[in-house]
C-alpha cells in the first residue's frame, strides 16, 4: 500500500471517528500518532476493520429514497455482511489482545 493509499484510509477512518468507542477511538489515535511509513498490515486492516464497523451508506434522506428498492436493499445487505465480518475479525488476534489490553498494541 503507497502512501496516497494510507492518506485515503486515514481520511476514510477518520469520517467514522465520532462513531468510536473509547478503546477503538484509543487505538485509532496510537496508529495515527505512528509515522505512516511504520504502519504493519494489521494497522492497515483495523483501520478498514473500523471504517467497516462504523459506516453506513444512507439510502433515504428526508423520507425520499435515493436508490431503487432493491438496490437499498442490496446495499444494506452488503453493509450488514461487512459489519459482521468486521466484528468477527476484531474479536480475533492481534486486535482482541489489543482491545483487552491497549499496552498490547504493537
Amino acid at each position: 500500500m503507497d502512501k496516497k493509499d494510507k492518506v485515503e484510509l486515514i481520511e476514510k477512518a477518520a469520517s467514522q471517528a465520532s462513531k468510536y468507542n473509547r478503546k477503538e477511538k484509543r487505538l485509532y489515535e496510537k496508529i495515527i500518532e505512528k509515522n505512516i511509513e511504520n504502519w504493519n498490515e494489521n494497522d492497515i486492516e483495523f483501520l478498514n476493520l473500523l471504517y467497516d464497523l462504523h459506516h453506513f451508506t444512507p439510502t433515504a434522506i428526508g423520507g425520499m429514497d435515493i436508490y431503487p428498492a432493491d438496490q437499498a436493499r442490496e446495499i444494506q445487505m452488503n453493509e450488514n455482511q461487512k459489519k459482521m465480518k468486521a466484528q468477527d475479525r476484531i474479536k480475533e488476534e492481534p486486535f482482541s489482545l489489543w482491545f483487552e489490553n491497549l499496552r498490547n498494541y504493537k
